[in-house]
């Protein structure tokens, strides 16, 4: 939606109109897409049985993990996806202050860091945000006695996601426009930058108290 209105922004901007036709192009794909999304929707909660009691934080035990067992509970690849995070973290804050005439380095960069982060907060960070070191549910940081910071690391995900798309697609169009939108592209580079920052700021924040205060 956010992509559709920046779009939609530029489009007005111009005399023209020269994004017009390419808007409809995209009515029919985001059309299947919609539909897509509500029937994997009304498919996963059609076939929750009410009668099996689960939660969100269950725990599968094995005496004998395989490889994908332990990816999928943590296991040994935490440290691997730590290294990853910040590793792909700095490159990241580097492409953005950098690397200005290579969008898609960047876009590809985001991409990486994004299911890394989210690997690394819900097995490791999300624990030093609960204080409780068998709790890896990521949604309890949406509540209220975690002061809401969950909305302000999905959001941070997001804008990044949405940020670097348009920085991508921006070299795409620029050609069909005739004003110059370059403090927008800008705008949106420190946008991504900011929440960057943010993210990693905030997780490692959590860690870094609980190693000086609480150990």
């Amino acid at each position: 939606m956010q992509l559709v209105c920046v779009k939609d922004y530029l489009d007005q901007a111009e005399a023209q109109y020269p994004l017009t036709p390419l808007k409809f192009w995209l009515v029919v794909p985001f059309f299947f897409l919609m539909v897509t999304d509500l029937i994997v929707t009304l498919l996963y909660f059609g076939r929750i049985d009410p009668q099996v009691i689960a939660t969100c934080c269950s725990i599968s035990f094995s005496a004998t993990p395989g490889w994908n067992e332990n990816i999928l509970s943590g296991g040994h690849w935490i440290e691997l996806a730590l290294f990853l995070f910040y590793l792909i973290a700095l490159c990241l804050i580097a492409g953005l202050i950098l690397i200005k005439k290579y969008p898609l380095i960047n876009l590809l960069l985001c991409l990486l860091f994004i299911p890394v982060s989210m690997y690394s907060l819900k097995y490791h960070f999300v624990k030093f945000i609960y204080e409780l070191p068998s709790h890896t549910c990521l949604f309890d940081i949406l509540w209220a006695q975690y002061y809401y910071i969950g909305y302000l690391l999905f959001g941070s995900l997001l804008l990044l996601i949405i940020s670097a798309i348009l920085m991508a697609l921006y070299p795409k169009i620029q050609s069909r426009l005739q004003k110059n939108h370059d403090q927008l592209i800008k705008q949106f580079r420190y946008t991504a930058l900011f929440c960057t920052l943010l993210f990693v700021l905030i997780n490692s924040a959590y860690w870094l108290y609980w190693i000086l205060f609480r150990l």
